[in-house]
């Protein structure tokens, strides 16, 4: 079953919708959410009741059996337990994921209790990962320079920097590499590429 998320866009950047766009709700909601690939949207709604927050990812880990949506956002790590009916913001034991700009997320497909997490917070950019469902969080890696986006091959997890870096570190080793320079601004992961035009499918 492939989930479609669709960021709204009207709301988010004030742009508005437009364009034979079927099925997408026109209430005033976050995020809306598509279980048959586009066709019909069911609209997600912010409990704090914020405005101005930018999406950034998406991903799906399991929690007590159950689907709990991720959305990395502007303002922090957004989370919904109801299928994307109520988005909330979620608050860490240290307030990591607090009030920061969550770049991207990355779900070991080997390990799904293993999540990856880039922020970028006071001019730094950090990656940590989380087994507990991000009741706590070990940091990996941090830069200078933006992290735009992060994705796990096998042991390794690669780093798309803004500056046009790509590494990879080594988690049995916990070592880095770098993989090519090119130069441009990389918004995403050098092999694959999740999301087009703030939507993306998840599959489950």
């Amino acid at each position: 079953l492939a989930l479609t998320f669709l960021p709204r866009v009207g709301e988010l950047f004030g742009l508005g919708i437009s364009g034979g766009v079927s099925g997408i709700p026109t209430s005033n909601a976050l995020i809306s959410v598509s279980y048959d690939g586009g066709k019909n949207f069911k609209a997600g709604g912010l409990r704090e009741g914020l405005r101005g927050v930018e999406i950034n990812d998406f991903e799906i880990i399991k929690k007590d059996g159950n689907n709990l949506f991720l959305a990395g956002s502007t303002r922090g790590l957004l989370m919904s337990d109801d299928e994307g009916g109520t988005w909330y913001f979620f608050n860490d034991l240290k307030n990591i994921l607090t009030k920061v700009d969550v770049a991207d997320l990355s779900v070991n497909p080997l390990n799904r209790n293993e999540v990856f997490v880039a922020l970028y917070k006071n001019g730094e950019s950090l990656v940590y990962k989380t087994t507990n469902n991000f009741f706590t969080l070990e940091e990996l890696f941090s830069d200078k320079e933006r992290v735009n986006k992060i994705d796990i091959f096998g042991d390794n997890l690669h780093l798309a920097m803004k500056d046009g870096r790509t590494i990879e570190y080594n988690l049995p080793t916990q070592k880095l590499r770098r993989l090519d320079v090119t130069g441009d601004s990389l918004s995403t992961a050098s092999i694959y590429d999740k999301f087009l035009n703030f939507y993306g499918e998840k599959r489950r």
